[in-house]
């Protein structure tokens, strides 16, 4: 046992030195496929179908948290995603539709697997996936840095998602 948490720690502690800051283009598209020129302002011209995006992910609770990886691909009808614990569990899958602007949740871990906690996050997810700039919507508030990484956080229920793009 103590022979896989150090391979597991050495595991950890390499993908924290590559959770390093990407171009800022590329966490934009994946969060907006639905968006044909991307960060006009500086001369940068992207088509989101070309970019695939992963990211560090922290997801923090009252009580709990799960961090890992968030894998984004976008698809025509929008975006597909899944979350990825660092022990290679997965935490939910969501699909995104643009022209609906509706966010679906599949495969959710047991802990997380209640209507009223998946409707919170289908929601933050909605306003993470639909906001193009930094601001405060509603209770929620995302903070969009330069680096490409995203903060969104409920105030209501306290609960703040965390974003930040990985090099290949």
């Amino acid at each position: 046992m103590n022979r896989y948490l150090a391979l597991i720690s050495l595991l950890l502690f390499s993908l924290s030195i590559t959770a390093t800051s990407a171009k800022p283009e590329i966490l934009y598209s994946a969060i907006y496929p639905h968006k044909t020129c991307i960060l006009q302002g500086n001369g940068v011209t992207l088509h989101p179908a070309t970019l695939n995006g992963r990211y560090s992910a922290l997801i923090t609770f009252r009580d709990a948290g799960i961090t890992g990886v968030c894998i984004v691909k976008p698809t025509d009808e929008g975006l597909v995603g899944t979350i990825v614990n660092e022990f290679g569990i997965k935490a939910f899958d969501f699909t995104y539709d643009s022209r609906k602007q509706k966010v679906k949740l599949h495969n959710v871990i047991k802990m997380m697997n209640r209507w009223y906690i998946k409707k919170v996050v289908k929601a933050d997810l909605k306003v993470l996936l639909t906001t193009e700039e930094s601001g405060t919507y509603g209770r929620r508030t995302i903070d969009i840095k330069r680096n490409g990484s995203v903060k969104l956080t409920n105030e209501k229920y306290n609960i703040s998602y965390s974003f930040t793009p990985l090099h290949e």
